[in-house]
């Protein structure tokens, strides 16, 4: 996009960063003149302290809670009717999300749907601004630094009977509040800290690099490449490293924002098929792709390849365009192996499966609207190729 062209950013309208954020919860619910909620979370974060933290929060408020734990990984269709159904229920006129990127967006789409037509299919609303009308006042508190699903006007819905996930765009799934407490974040276990941050970095360098990219939206995504290149190693590591934890809350949100923006582009749209057929973590399987598909699409766009790898510290204003491209691809390789993110063949897939699979994959890749979006448009052939290289 040309720097004189228009661009349109859309983001929620209050983001709260920072320690404590998290019990600004009922404050925030009463002013928008909630009077009961419907906090959505997984069975593993029910005890969690950022759920008891949105309880006291609500419950000093005056505002009537009751929890909806019934978000698995990758989200369904199911969970999303089940969450209706509890928040009919409870008579809830607002929803609080508690958790990664699969209860947000669960919780997107309970509170979207509830509203309007009944039974609607939010398969058949995969796409862009097919949701329409008004949804409930969704409040975000991430538990997670990676998905940044708390930024965006996005949520990844899978149908595990036709064995696809797909990602549904709508001003109708965007928060109207997030709250990015880092705190929330210092119980992650190793790996799914190591799988989200990656992911995080992954919407940074595919903002970046997209087609869609925009002046803002670089802003971001410099911005959050510089903040989880040097940090996500040390919250692996360290996990109660306040410093690292808070850098991590906050450069996930930023690449958030910019991925919303800018649009996702081939890693996510190759990421997504892995899941639906191998059940691969989503934040694995984005980082298993990352560095092919970077290497794949260096010569199409070389000068934006450098500045992230700038950005991040994996090259330095010394290293010439192309030889930072080659450096980030090589730092990625480096990374991704160092947060213990296995390739694709030792993720348990068994290998005549994978081959069987491969066409299939590449082709709900290509139906996605990731790869219109890439700097370098990807064939099924050479989509086919990079699974293989992942593997």
């Amino acid at each position: 996009m040309e720097e004189s062209e228009a661009f349109d950013v859309v983001l929620p309208p209050r983001v709260v960063v920072g320690g404590g954020a998290t019990a600004r919860a009922g404050t925030l619910a009463a002013r928008m003149g909630i009077r009961r909620v419907l906090v959505v979370t997984d069975p593993g974060l029910r005890e969690h302290v950022a759920v008891r933290a949105v309880a006291d929060g609500l419950a000093a408020a005056g505002i009537a809670a009751a929890v909806f734990d019934g978000v698995q990984v990758d989200p369904t269709v199911g969970n999303v009717a089940d969450g209706i159904e509890a928040l009919a229920s409870h008579g809830a006129d607002g929803v609080v999300a508690v958790g990664g990127g699969s209860p947000i967006d669960a919780a997107k789409g309970i509170a979207a749907l509830a509203v309007g037509e009944p039974d609607r299919d939010l398969i058949a609303l995969a796409g862009f601004d097919k949701v329409g009308g008004r949804a409930l006042p969704l409040i975000a508190v991430p538990t997670t630094a990676g998905s940044g699903s708390e930024m965006t006007r996005a949520a990844v819905i899978a149908d595990p009977a036709r064995q696809i996930k797909v990602p549904v765009y709508d001003d109708a799934l965007l928060p109207a509040i997030a709250l990015v407490d880092h705190r929330n974040t210092l119980t992650m276990p190793r790996q799914l800290t190591a799988e989200v941050g990656i992911d995080a970095l992954v919407h940074a360098v595919e903002a970046m690099t997209s087609r869609a990219a925009f002046p803002v939206t670089d802003r971001f995504s410099l911005e959050a490449a510089r903040l989880i290149g040097p940090n996500l190693v040390r919250v692996c590591e360290q996990p109660d490293d306040d410093a690292a934890r808070a850098a991590m809350a906050r450069g996930a949100t930023l690449a958030g924002a910019a991925i919303s923006n800018a649009t996702i582009a081939l890693v996510h749209g190759m990421a997504r098929p892995l899941g639906a057929h191998f059940h691969v973590a989503h934040g694995a399987a984005t980082g298993i792709l990352l560095a092919p598909v970077v290497r794949f699409g260096l010569g199409a766009t070389p000068e934006r390849y450098a500045a992230i790898a700038r950005a991040a510290g994996a090259a330095g204003d010394q290293h010439p365009d192309e030889e930072a491209g080659e450096r980030l691809v090589d730092w990625i390789e480096r990374l991704v192996a160092e947060i213990g993110i296995p390739r694709l063949g030792a993720q348990g897939i068994a290998p005549e499966a994978f081959a069987a699979a491969l066409e299939p994959m590449a082709d709900a890749a290509l139906a996605s609207n990731g790869p219109e979006f890439n700097c370098r448009e990807a064939s099924r052939d050479q989509i086919v190729a990079i699974y293989r290289e992942a593997w």
